[in-house]
């Protein structure tokens, strides 16, 4: 398990104790800007996703949260995506 942020940054959003699974979606556009990633978390309602004090955040309040019942991309997160 790896945990990914920037380097110095002083909060991650999932704790070491958080060990759900997810998929990313990231992306980038035609000019090589990159696009706020689609977060996939297992589940069958929102209560699976983050707090929203962490989703409406401002930091994170661009990405687009979603959830499967397997965390994998599925045609439904996907047409939220595209």
């Amino acid at each position: 398990n790896t945990t990914r942020a920037l380097k110095g940054n002083k909060d991650v959003p999932m704790g070491a104790d958080d060990k759900r699974q997810l998929t990313a979606m990231l992306s980038v556009n035609g000019v090589g800007e990159s696009l706020p990633p689609q977060i996939i978390f297992a589940g069958k309602t929102d209560a699976c996703l983050p707090s929203k004090e962490i989703r409406y955040s401002l930091k994170f309040q661009r990405w687009l949260w979603s959830y499967s019942d397997s965390h994998w991309t599925t045609q439904k997160t996907f047409k939220e995506f595209v």
